[in-house]
């Protein structure tokens, strides 16, 4: 018998095995021989049932599946940049995020980067949330505060 978090795959075919699955927490059973697609299938909608993909902080979150962030259930509008420096802040709400941990998350080695490009980047952001707070902290770096 294989289980696959609460699903049971078997080769058993009565029903008191059946029975003992589902009370002992199966919340899926499927007998052998099965179809491949159908357990594609099942795998598929478990992994989505376990998977929280929308993350909030206030009015603010972060859907992972679509690569956006939405604000009071609007989708902003952002550049790369924009968007790895809001989900940086989110990661780490309500702590310092320093500006040499956004320098390396945001640009790469070949990339130049400056205090004044994510000053401009944290006051776009700043902009389009206009009831949530992110501070500077001066000579360190920023905070997103909830």
């Amino acid at each position: 018998m294989i289980i696959l978090q609460q699903s049971f795959l078997t080769s058993h075919k009565d029903k008191e095995m059946l029975q003992s699955a589902f009370t002992s927490g199966a919340d899926d059973y499927i007998k052998k021989p099965f179809d491949n697609d159908e357990l594609l299938l099942r795998i598929y909608a478990l992994v989505k049932r376990n998977t929280k993909s929308v993350e909030c902080i206030d009015l603010l979150c972060h859907d992972e599946v679509h690569k956006s962030i939405l604000y009071n259930k609007q989708e902003l509008e952002l550049s790369k940049k924009e968007y790895q420096l809001l989900l940086l802040l989110m990661s780490h709400v309500n702590a310092t995020v320093p500006k040499e941990l956004i320098q390396e998350e945001l640009w790469n080695t070949s990339e130049q980067s400056s205090d004044g490009a994510v000053r401009v980047y944290i006051n776009r952001i700043k902009h389009l949330l206009p009831t949530m707070s992110i501070e500077n902290v001066r000579g360190i770096g920023y905070k997103l505060v909830s």
